[in-house]
């Protein structure tokens, strides 16, 4: 009812809503669309250590009480006509998870139509659910691939260059840390 109302009202191209965790508590489920800097800071994991690097991109000022045009949407929850979707190409089947909503809304905001954020309307995210039960490496590299994916259709080349050459290698080697850290850790 008021997400369709929302997707009437200001003629998006798709509408998103708040989304709680199991104890109630927000998710974060809007964000900006990524830059080369918030990827560098997500891929060094600074986002663990220092949140506040990524304000901007994270909306960690975001007021999730104000119905209002945004980014990206989660796609735990994300509505749009039929028809926009079949003929906006929908989600991108290159993407095996993560950043294909964000994929989505960026080709949406491309074509003029904005992608809202309704305050008025919830949902109850399990996260995590999908991939939790992958090794920490595993769940990296699947994240990297939809980045690059996602780095080499809507940024310039030397971005691209920039991710793959330079920031990826040092990723790696963070998450090989971090896993052994993991196995220490719980005795293995």
């Amino acid at each position: 009812g008021r997400a369709v109302q929302a997707l009437k009202d200001n003629d998006a191209g798709a509408v998103g809503v708040r989304v709680e965790n199991t104890d109630g508590s927000q998710q974060i489920c809007v964000r900006k669309f990524p830059s080369l800097y918030s990827e560098i800071i997500t891929l060094l994991k600074l986002n663990s250590i220092i949140p506040a690097l990524n304000r901007s991109y994270l909306q960690l000022d975001f007021d999730y009480d104000k119905t209002q045009p945004v980014d990206s949407v989660i796609g735990a929850f994300m509505l749009m006509s039929r028809e926009l979707y079949l003929t906006g190409g929908g989600f991108d089947e290159s993407y095996f998870i993560w950043f294909e909503e964000v994929d989505l809304c960026r080709r949406l905001t491309t074509a003029g139509r904005p992608v809202w954020y309704c305050a008025s309307a919830k949902i109850v995210h399990h996260g995590g659910q999908s991939f939790s039960q992958l090794a920490t490496g595993q769940r990296q590299e699947l994240f990297n691939k939809a980045l690059l994916n996602y780095a080499a259709r809507h940024q310039p080349g030397w971005q691209y260059f920039i991710l793959r050459r330079l920031i990826l290698p040092v990723n790696r080697l963070l998450t090989g840390i971090q896993q052994r850290l993991k196995m220490k850790r719980h005795g293995y």
